[in-house]
């Protein structure tokens, strides 16, 4: 034990000596060990553990197949309620839905919350950590059941707080229970829960009623030993009689040939959305190569020690070490190694862990409001398992390549050994070689390589996306939603009057929804004087708008004018069209005048009025900045749909274009609201810059974590390179001073020296392209207009290795060139 404590100390104290060595190889190790082990806990809890609930794979997630990933999602209550006592495959079929309520405080504020029948929460194998859930017969009545953390942040974690009154959308609700600890909801952002009687106080009128209200998600338990196969086999009847039943349908639930089909899906499948988990495999897969990059590195610097240690190996043999001594030694080094990387590696896995769940905005679109979902319902922590593995690796990478030359060494004898011929390679004619040294230089670049070649075209991918024409300009716009609860039209006429006199504030408008919120508010459009086949899809997405909008964002006026202070209720109903509207259903038309019916009752009686396309604006994109602009039609909030003192779609979002700082003036608005009804409560208040940046984040994202592994990929090359030329120069000393003695010139032995990696450079460069036209077609789906086999993405790339190589070669080559023929003759 005395003896192997000397080694820990020596091999401590030689490490510390050689503390560049030390840190690359450590930092090899710790970046390839903590990105694969984060990364993969990722993918473990996404894709390979189960839902933590009892018996996880009964509960299925009840969708209409529609050829789509988990079909059609959402149902009418009354279909929902005839599926439920129609099918038998099921113990229990639940329904829910999320909303936002208005919790009063000294600050109203909006919780996200889950309407639930009362079977929801049995369903899913729940039990409540106070109190009970809702009873069947208590159903409308107003209860409300509060998420672990509401509990503990609003009441203090109060044991008492059963029946205590809460007042919720300004309505007083009787807490009824603490939901346990890790449950929030199917979101993962749930905070409270409200009983199903409740939503045509919650929602909307006639929520329960309504068959064509689409809005509630099912789900069900599968009774004990009936099979998902079953249950499926039993769904074309039972949604024959659901049809019979409920016959309300959307063309986007229905299959490809026009049926409706009901379709369970394993509710795990329905919590990860195909982006999100095919960007996760791709990481996996671009860390697992950075991984192999590291072991390579760690490899090929090991090795290089310890065949220039050969020496020192025969001296300590020819003294009286033990062959035991010298291996356990060497042992001691790599072990050394090994506990700081995974250490380092540690770290920096449970820091990237912390960033991905924490670096996830939420009222985004598109792949960014799935990822936020994701990580809001999965727990991910660090996978143990993994890092133990992963450290295992590396310690198996130290022994193999540090024992190996150890072993070797202690073999001959010590006149043997202190020939340099034995431990020395052939000076610089080894460059010309692809030794075992040199083919991890040559893994190392290949898979370099492969890395560069993702990352310039998720780069470019990226490039094109920040190009794209968005229809509007997001320099100098802020927004806020104003959650008002359905206000009388007068309301938002005085709010906007407010906001615009406001210090700072160049235009302000009034609207719906805003350009890159992913809300799509709509229906089928009925033409006047065109024929329309019921199953044609008339569909457009609507805006509700005040006159000022199209300044406050700056989408251009194409034809016609916009809308007026004047398009008031007695007046002509009007509408602006988008350019895509006006191309797809008047194609080669004049649409100024032309007239249409939406599907929306509004306040001219009970049949729809006409109404009248009175101008043609630039398409603005509403989803994702990589989607097509739908078609969009833009209604004047002062024609409202409903009535005045009940506007069924309020233009409760505020849109500013400014100059000022916009954190004073979000808190002035906030007072100008507070002034008019301090109930009113402001929710997502950002900048439409800030929303472009969110949009983009799953290219920006994956672009900057492939280029961040890529680069450093590269830079392990090019430690490579230089370990393998530096010390191949050191040990060519004297056939450099033969050389220069015999008449070579300085920059001759620099040609040679950096020359004379060529030949790993091109090996690794037809290794490396090769591999990464058949590794990249698996970008196809995270790129945007950008081809997999992008000519001069990979011309590029091959252009930046012989770069890097040459760079790694320079400073050995430039120090051959500088050494004294003397110097090397006298040495020898």
């Amino acid at each position: 034990m005395n003896s192997l404590l000397k080694d820990v100390r020596y091999a401590a104290r030689g490490l510390f000596r050689r503390p560049v060595f030390t840190a690359m190889i450590v930092l090899s190790l710790a970046l390839g060990i903590g990105a694969n082990t984060a990364i993969f806990s990722v993918v473990n809890a996404l894709l390979f553990k189960p839902l933590p609930y009892p018996e996880a794979d009964r509960l299925q997630a009840i969708t209409f197949d529609n050829g789509k990933f988990n079909g059609y999602q959402f149902w009418p209550y009354p279909k929902y309620t005839a599926f439920r006592d129609t099918q038998s495959s099921f113990e229990s079929v639940a329904a829910y839905a999320q909303l936002q309520l208005t919790i009063a405080s000294d600050q109203p504020r909006k919780v996200e919350a889950e309407i639930v029948t009362p079977n929801y929460f049995p369903l899913l194998g729940l039990k409540p950590s106070i109190g009970n859930f809702f009873p069947a017969e208590f159903e409308s009545e107003q209860l409300l059941l509060l998420s672990h953390r509401m509990w503990h942040r609003d009441f203090g974690g109060d044991t008492q707080v059963v029946g205590r009154s809460i007042l919720v959308n300004r309505e007083s609700f009787v807490i009824a229970g603490v939901l346990p600890p890790d449950f929030r909801g199917q979101s993962g952002t749930v905070e409270c829960w409200v009983p199903m009687g409740t939503a045509d106080r919650l929602r909307f009128k006639s929520a329960l009623s309504s068959n064509g209200a689409w809005w509630l998600k099912v789900v069900g338990r599968l009774k004990p030993g009936i099979s998902a196969q079953q249950a499926a086999a039993e769904m074309p009847i039972v949604s024959d009689r659901v049809a019979q039943l409920s016959p309300a349908q959307v063309a986007t639930m229905l299959t490809p040939a026009g049926k409706e089909l009901i379709k369970p899906v394993p509710l795990k499948d329905t919590k990860v959305d195909p982006a999100v988990r095919k960007s996760f495999l791709i990481l996996q897969g671009v860390v697992a190569l950075l991984l192999a990059i590291a072991c390579a590195n760690t490899a090929n610097l090991l090795l290089a020690r310890s065949i220039s240690r050969h020496k020192e190996f025969a001296i300590r043999l020819a003294i009286g070490g033990s062959r035991a001594r010298l291996l356990r030694l060497v042992l001691v080094e790599s072990v050394l190694f090994a506990l700081l990387g995974g250490t380092a590696g540690l770290l920096f896995a449970t820091w990237i862990i912390q960033w991905l769940n924490s670096a996830r905005p939420l009222n985004t679109v598109g792949f960014w409001s799935q990822y936020a979902q994701t990580f809001g319902y999965f727990s991910v922590t660090l996978d143990w398992s993994l890092l133990f593995f992963n450290f295992a690796l590396a310690l198996v990478v130290g022994l193999i390549f540090g024992l190996a030359p150890a072993w070797r060494a202690s073999k001959p004898r010590l006149n043997e050994v202190l020939k340099r011929e034995q431990w020395r390679d052939a000076g610089l004619r080894s460059l010309r070689k692809v030794n075992l040294r040199g083919g991890l230089v040559v893994v190392e670049i290949a898979l370099a390589i492969i890395l560069l070649a993702g990352a310039g075209l998720l780069l470019k991918s990226f490039a094109r996306l920040s190009a794209q024409k968005l229809g509007f300009d997001p320099s100098g716009v802020i927004t806020t939603a104003v959650d008002a609860d359905r206000r009388p039209l007068e309301f938002y006429e005085q709010l906007l009057e407010r906001v615009q006199a406001l210090p700072g504030v160049e235009k302000a408008s009034l609207s719906l929804t805003t350009p890159l919120s992913g809300d799509h508010n709509g229906g089928n459009l009925q033409f006047e004087g065109q024929t329309v086949d019921a199953s044609e899809k008339n569909l457009a997405d609507f805006n509700v708008v005040t006159p000022d909008y199209f300044e406050t964002m700056r989408i251009a006026l194409l034809k016609g004018r916009q809308l007026r202070a004047t398009d008031r209720i007695g007046s002509t109903r009007v509408a602006v069209i988008n350019h895509e509207l006006a191309s797809r259903f008047w194609p080669g038309l004049n649409p100024l005048g032309k007239r249409f019916k939406t599907p929306f009752r509004d306040s001219y009686g009970e049949d729809n009025s006409w109404i009248e396309v009175v101008g043609v604006v630039e398409d603005a994109k509403y989803g994702g900045a990589d989607e097509p602009a739908e078609p969009t039609l833009y209604l004047p909030a002062w024609q409202p749909l409903g009535t005045p003192q009940a506007v069924f779609y309020s233009p409760s979002t505020i849109t500013i274009r400014t100059s000022s700082e916009e954190r004073a003036l979000f808190a002035a608005i906030r007072r100008e609201v507070g002034q008019l009804d301090k109930s009113v409560v402001l929710s997502d208040s950002t900048t439409m810059r800030d929303r472009v940046d969110r949009v983009t984040a799953r290219y920006r994202h994956s672009a900057f974590f492939v280029s961040l592994f890529a680069l450093v990929a590269v830079v392990l090359s090019v430690t490579g390179i230089y370990g393998v030329v530096s010390y191949t120069v050191s040990s060519g000393t004297r056939e450099v001073g033969i050389r220069m003695a015999l008449g070579a010139q300085r920059t001759e032995i620099f040609k040679l020296v950096a020359g004379s990696i060529l030949i790993i450079v091109i090996i690794s460069l037809f290794l490396g392209l090769a591999a990464s036209f058949a590794a990249t077609k698996v970008l196809a789906s995270q790129l945007y207009q950008t081809s997999v086999n992008d000519p001069f993405t990979f011309i590029g790339v091959g252009f930046l290795i012989v770069v890097v190589a040459l760079a790694g070669s320079f400073v050995p080559a430039w120090r051959a060139s500088r050494i004294s023929p003397m110097s090397a003759l006298r040495d020898e």
